[in-house]
C-alpha cells in the first residue's frame, strides 16, 4: 500500500473554515491543544471513533480510508489523527480480495481536518460463536452492501511479514480515551520491548551498580573470529588458459562458508556505570560473561504438540510404512474426496469399515499436497484458475473448511510461493481468509532445522479465531548462506517471514557424514533386507535415528547397479590422477579417496 503518511507528510492543505465548524465545547485541553468529540464538515457531523475517506494529493489514487480516533486544534489549525485501514488489493493477496475488505494496519497520521472528503462505514465482522461448527454449508454470505461507502473488516495484517491475525483487543483508559489510537499503542509497546530493563540493584561499587537481571526481547552474541575466505591466486592466462574454464569454485553442497555456530556464555555481572550526578546509567546495560565455549550437538526431544489419529495415504506401500511408525493412527487408502463426501453426506465409516473422522474431532490438519504441478518444469497453458481449482490444494483447503481444526499448515516446494505469479499462494490465503482463519506463509530452508541436505520449502500456517498465529521456528543449525535467502517477492514487494537469525544459529550443519558415517560398506548386488550396523553410532544424529532399539536393524541398505553405473566408479591410481589434474588446472577436491587403497573416485 503506498503509505498516505510518505505522501500526505510535510504538506498542508488550505483549510476553509467556512466547510469546518467545532460542535460543543473541547472536552480536553492539553498543552497547546484543545480536544473535541465533534465536528461538522460540509453539513456533515462527525464523531471520534467515526470512519472517513481522505484525498490523497494525486487526485488519480483512490480515496485513503481510516479512522477518526482524535480532533482538535492547535497552532497548526483543526487536526485529526487518522488510524489508517489497508484495501484488500494493496495486502499480499492482490487482486484475488475482497474489493470491499479493509484490514486493520499499525499506520497512522496527524492530519488536517480538510483532507476528510466524506464519512463511511466500516463494519467489524466477528466470527460467530458457532464458527467451528459452519465448515462446509453450502450458503454464500454476502458480508455488506455496495454502495460505495460501507466496508467491512476481519483482520490485522502484518505488512512486512504478511500475517493476517485477530484484530488486536488493546482498550482506552479513562486518560486517554479522548485520544487513543490502537496503532501508537502497539507501536509504543514493540519499541518498549526492545528497551534493555533491569531489576532491583543488588550493590553498589568501583562506580558501578550491579543487578540481579536483566531482560530484553532478545540478545544474540556472535562469535568473536569471522571466518576468512581464501585470497585467489594470480595466474599466468597464457600458461593456463583452463584456469577460466570455470566462472565459479563454488561447489553445490559446499558448507565451507557455513557461518560458526553461536557461542554461549556465562553471565558473572550485569551492570552499569555510574553517572557524575551519583545515578546509574541504566540507558547503557552491560554483560560480563565468565566464559565462552563452543557449542556442541545436544540432545533435546521432540515436544509433541500433537498426536497423529488420521492420514490419507493413496500407495499402500508408502500407507503400510505410515502404519508401521504410527501404530496408534487410523490409515485410509481411498482418494481423499471419496472419503470426504461420505463424511459430509453423513457415513461414519467407509467401505473398509474404518471410522472416519467427524466434526469437531480434528484439532490440526496437517498435509503436503502433490507438487507436481508448481515445479518450474511443468510448462502447461491451462488457465491458472482452473488448474487451481482441479489440484489437490483445493481438496485440502475443502478439508480444511469442513473440518475447521483449530491449526492448519500446509508444505510444499518453493516454487509454490511464486507459481503464475503467485497467483496460487494468494488464492491459497484468500480461501483461509474467507473461512475466517488468521494466516500467514514463509519459506524455511529444512537444513536450518537438523537435515543434512538443502531443501527450501514453502509454509501456510493458519489459526482459528480465538488461537494464536504461530511464529515460525528460529534456526537451530547454521547453514550455507547461498541455500539460505528466504525470502519472497509477490507483486514486486519482497516479503520476509519473522525468523531474525537467518544465517546463524545455535547449532554447527548437520553433514552427510553425520548422518551415514556408520553405515556399514555395501558390494553391488547386496540385497538382503535388514542387516546390523558395525559398531556404535558416531554421532548425535545417529543416535536419534537408532532410538532405543536393544540391537537396531538397518533395513533396505541395498545396491542395485546397472552395468554402464558400475563403470563410472572404477577406481583410478591417485599419482598418474593427480598429475593429469594438475596439468587441466582442476582442483582435487572434485575426487574423493577410496579407502586406503590409494585409489580415489570423482564426485558427481
Amino acid at each position: 500500500m503506498p503509505s498516505p503518511k510518505k505522501m500526505l507528510q510535510g504538506r498542508k492543505k488550505k483549510q476553509n473554515k467556512s466547510r469546518i465548524s467545532w460542535v460543543g465545547e473541547p472536552i480536553k485541553s492539553d498543552g497547546k491543544k484543545d480536544y473535541y468529540q465533534r465536528v461538522c464538515i460540509d453539513s456533515e457531523t462527525l464523531e471520534v471513533g467515526d470512519c472517513v475517506s481522505v484525498s490523497p494529493d494525486d487526485p488519480t489514487k483512490p480515496l485513503y480510508l481510516a479512522r477518526v480516533t482524535a480532533m482538535w486544534e492547535d497552532s497548526s489549525g483543526q487536526m485529526f489523527h487518522a488510524h489508517w485501514f489497508c484495501p484488500g488489493s494493496d495486502t499480499v493477496l492482490g487482486a484475488t480480495s475482497d474489493p470491499l475488505e479493509l484490514f486493520l494496519v499499525d499506520e497512522c497520521e496527524d492530519m488536517q481536518l480538510s483532507y476528510i472528503h466524506g464519512k463511511v462505514k466500516v463494519i467489524y465482522k466477528a466470527p460467530s460463536e458457532n464458527w467451528s461448527m459452519e465448515g462446509g454449508l453450502d450458503m454464500e454470505i454476502k458480508m455488506v452492501e455496495d454502495d460505495g461507502r460501507t466496508y467491512f473488516y476481519q483482520m490485522w495484517y502484518d505488512q512486512e511479514y504478511a500475517r493476517f491475525e485477530s484484530p488486536p483487543k488493546t482498550q482506552p483508559t479513562e486518560d486517554n480515551k479522548y485520544k487513543f489510537c490502537m496503532s501508537c499503542t502497539r507501536l509504543d509497546e514493540v519499541r518498549h520491548k526492545e528497551i534493555p530493563k533491569v531489576a532491583e540493584p543488588l550493590e553498589e561499587g568501583d562506580g558501578k551498580m550491579f543487578y540481579a537481571m536483566a531482560t530484553k526481547n532478545g540478545v544474540h552474541m556472535k562469535p568473536a573470529s569471522p571466518a576468512k575466505r581464501p585470497k585467489k591466486e594470480a595466474v599466468d592466462e597464457e600458461l593456463h588458459p583452463e584456469h577460466y574454464r570455470k566462472y565459479s569454485e563454488y561447489i553445490k553442497g559446499s558448507n565451507l562458508d557455513a557461518p560458526d555456530p553461536y557461542r554461549v556464555g556465562r553471565i558473572k555481572e550485569i551492570f552499569c556505570n555510574i553517572r557524575s550526578n551519583g545515578k546509574p546509567n541504566e540507558a547503557d546495560i552491560k554483560l560480563r560473561i565468565y566464559k565462552f565455549y563452543r557449542l556442541k550437538i545436544l540432545h533435546f526431544l521432540s515436544p509433541g504438540v500433537s498426536e497423529t489419529l488420521w492420514a490419507i495415504e493413496m500407495w499402500e506401500p508408502a500407507a503400510q510404512a505410515f502404519r508401521l511408525n504410527n501404530p496408534g493412527t487410523t490409515v485410509f487408502t481411498e482418494d481423499c474426496n471419496v472419503l470426504l463426501k461420505l463424511v459430509m453426506s453423513g457415513e461414519k465409516t467407509n467401505s473398509l469399515g474404518q471410522k472416519l473422522p467427524q466434526k469437531g474431532d480434528v484439532e490440526m490438519l496437517c498435509g503436503g499436497p502433490p507438487c507436481q504441478g508448481f515445479s518450474g518444469m511443468n510448462r502447461f497453458n491451462s488457465r491458472t484458475y482452473s488448474k487451481f481449482k482441479n489440484s489437490l490444494v483445493v481438496s485440502f483447503l475443502s478439508y480444511c473448511d469442513y473440518y475447521r481444526p483449530r491449526f492448519f499448515l500446509l508444505e510444499n516446494v518453493r516454487n509454490f510461493v511464486s507459481f503464475k505469479r503467485s497467483m496460487v499462494l494468494k488464492l491459497t490465503l484468500r480461501c483461509l481468509v474467507r473461512m475466517g482463519y488468521q494466516c500467514t506463509f514463509g519459506v524455511l530452508q529444512a537444513g536450518q532445522y537438523g537435515v543434512a541436505q538443502t531443501r527450501r520449502r514453502a509454509i501456510v500456517l493458519a489459526a482459528a479465531p480465538g488461537e494464536k498465529l504461530p511464529m515460525f521456528p528460529e534456526p537451530l543449525h547454521v547453514f550455507a548462506p547461498r541455500a539460505c535467502q528466504l525470502s519472497v517477492v509477490v507483486d514486486d514487494k519482497k516479503f520476509v517471514s519473522n525468523i531474525t537469525r537467518t544465517y546463524s544459529g545455535p547449532f554447527r550443519t548437520i553433514t552427510v557424514r553425520d548422518t551415514m558415517s556408520d553405515l556399514p560398506e555395501v558390494r553391488n548386488g547386496a540385497s538382503a533386507l535388514e542387516i546390523s550396523y558395525n559398531g556404535e553410532p558416531q554421532s548425535w544424529f545417529q543416535r536419534q535415528i537408532r532410538g532405543s532399539q536393544y540391537q537396531p536393524i538397518l533395513r533396505d541398505h541395498i545396491c542395485k547397479m546397472r552395468p554402464v553405473e558400475l563403470l563410472g566408479l572404477i577406481p583410478v591410481p591417485q599419482p598418474s590422477l593427480e598429475r593429469g589434474m594438475e596439468l587441466l588446472g582442476w582442483p582435487m577436491s572434485l575426487w574423493v579417496p577410496c579407502g586406503d587403497s590409494g585409489l580415489v573416485v570423482g564426485r558427481t
